[in-house]
């Protein structure tokens, strides 16, 4: 939740910035500049804003990813190889603590059925603890083991 804080946030201070930064850019025009700070303040400020943004954004949206697949970064490298083993042996493969993206949002959030908090608690900086305990996570039921059986040619 903070990276989609401070992504929105630089994305409000480019936009409210952008006529500050468009006089700031015409460095021709007789206008007088009207702010306190000098131009090239300004111009850094926006621009920097936009570049910590559009860095942080896409953080914030590969993360996303992750909590709404149910993944963590090392799970999603381990699962995609699973997948590919299973795709060339004609098999499917299923996260076993996916429960969809509606079912893990809210468990990310411990709201709805199987939480203990009401909704509007998602949207605000509050310290939820987790369903469970931290070891053990709830599964979905449709988890696969990978069986390499005697062949090691597919052995990670």
């Amino acid at each position: 939740m903070f990276m989609t804080y401070i992504s929105s946030a630089c994305i409000y201070f480019v936009y409210m910035g952008a006529a500050p930064f468009l006089l700031a850019a015409d460095l021709d025009s007789d206008n007088d500049w009207p702010y306190w700070l000098d131009r090239t303040i300004v111009a850094f400020s926006v621009v920097l804003a936009f570049a910590i943004g559009f860095a942080v954004g896409g953080m914030a949206c590969w993360h996303w990813y992750l909590a709404l697949t149910a993944q963590t970064t090392l799970e999603q490298y381990n699962n995609s190889y699973m997948r590919n083993v299973c795709k060339k042996r004609g098999e499917t493969f299923a996260n076993m603590y996916d429960f969809g993206i509606v079912g893990n949002f809210l468990d990310l959030f411990n709201i709805g059925p199987r939480g203990h908090y009401p909704w509007y608690t998602a949207l605000l900086p509050l310290r939820i603890p987790p369903i469970g305990n931290g070891k053990r996570f709830l599964k979905s039921g449709q988890g696969y083991i990978l069986d390499f059986g005697e062949d090691d040619e597919d052995m990670v």
